[in-house]
């Protein structure tokens, strides 16, 4: 059972408020007009001899009636079972393995609190996750930003629908790259050794819902030594040329050209050189995904689409001395 003292913050039907509580006496002394003998309706207000006579054949459980000072300026007594210091939240993700959690928060817990706990309970791989946005959704979308401000300031309902939006950091996996490839940096960079062969590394996250973007830094390049950048599947060929498999889409730094399952090179956005960003955008909507490029921020636009299931980011180097870096938290793009 709740325990309700004076200056409480408390949910009621009517909002929140403070707790002004109050011996039964003093709320029925309360409740006769101290300004007009008259009641509602022209009906005579009882003498405080009348109220105290009727206190006395009351039945005990008024003694829980409080007096709760609304938030927006309203006074109102209300059953202490009526009013509660938690409040239900359900709160919807949009990664992985999309999850509906439904939690009992105090009112009183601030949106960085209530970002602990879902990391600490709720989240799976919560060591990756970062930048975590709340979104309350009823009627206008309204972003949860504040860490210090609490449910009752943001004037979040009982069972209200929260969404939980997240970026998802990784590496490159050493697990999943050919032998010829070497990682460093935290495995953040990869460099090819110098065998003259096509080999394959994939990062460690997988991708089958939500907005996914990094960016790749090619450090070392030059005319021949080409890089194919984008995203494959898991039982890709790390050790095959990526527009000779059907496990891989992606982009050509050497010519500015994309490539998919089907091997055939088309046009497509601008060739690379040393120095540049390339950024890679994997965006599903309705289960299937949009790829896109972009080279130093500049959008190259749409390269595939409808794409379906589950995708690793994916890099491919030919000629040795060849390096690129990973950057899984850039900032995603306005479009």
């Amino acid at each position: 059972m709740q325990d309700i003292k004076d200056k409480d913050l408390v949910y009621t039907q009517f909002g929140y408020g403070v707790v002004m509580k109050q011996s039964p006496k003093a709320a029925e002394s309360n409740s006769v007009s101290k300004t007009n003998p008259e009641g509602e309706d022209g009906q005579r207000n009882p003498s405080r001899e009348e109220v105290k006579e009727n206190r006395e054949v009351k039945e005990e459980p008024s003694a829980n009636i409080v007096n709760v000072k609304l938030n927006w300026g309203g006074n109102v007594y209300l059953d202490e079972k009526s009013i509660s210091k938690t409040i239900k939240l359900n709160i919807k993700t949009f990664y992985g393995s999309r999850k509906r959690i439904t939690l009992d928060v105090d009112i009183t817990t601030t949106i960085q609190q209530l970002k602990d706990i879902l990391l600490a309970k709720w989240l799976d791989h919560a060591k990756t996750l970062y930048n975590l946005r709340l979104i309350y959704s009823m009627g206008s979308l309204q972003d949860l930003a504040a860490p210090a401000q609490t449910i009752e300031q943001y004037k979040i309902p009982n069972n209200a629908n929260l969404i939980l939006l997240v970026q998802t950091s990784f590496t490159w996996d050493q697990n999943m790259k050919g032998s010829g490839i070497k990682l460093s940096n935290n495995n953040l960079t990869a460099g090819k050794l110098p065998e003259v062969d096509y080999q394959t590394v994939l990062g460690t996250l997988v991708m089958s819902s939500g907005r996914h973007y990094w960016e790749i830094k090619v450090d070392n390049f030059n005319d021949e030594e080409d890089i194919f950048i984008g995203v494959a599947k898991k039982e890709t060929n790390l050790y095959a040329r990526p527009i000779d498999i059907n496990t891989f889409w992606g982009y050509m730094c050497l010519c500015g050209k994309k490539f998919g399952p089907d091997g055939i090179l088309q046009d497509y956005g601008y060739q690379a050189k040393k120095g540049d960003i390339i950024g890679v955008l994997l965006e599903y909507k309705s289960g299937l995904a949009t790829l896109s490029f972009y080279r130093n921020a500049a959008k190259c636009g749409i390269a595939f689409s409808n794409l379906a299931g589950s995708y690793y980011p994916a890099v491919c180097m030919n000629y040795g001395d060849v390096q690129v870096s990973l950057d899984p938290k850039a900032p995603m793009p306005l479009s």
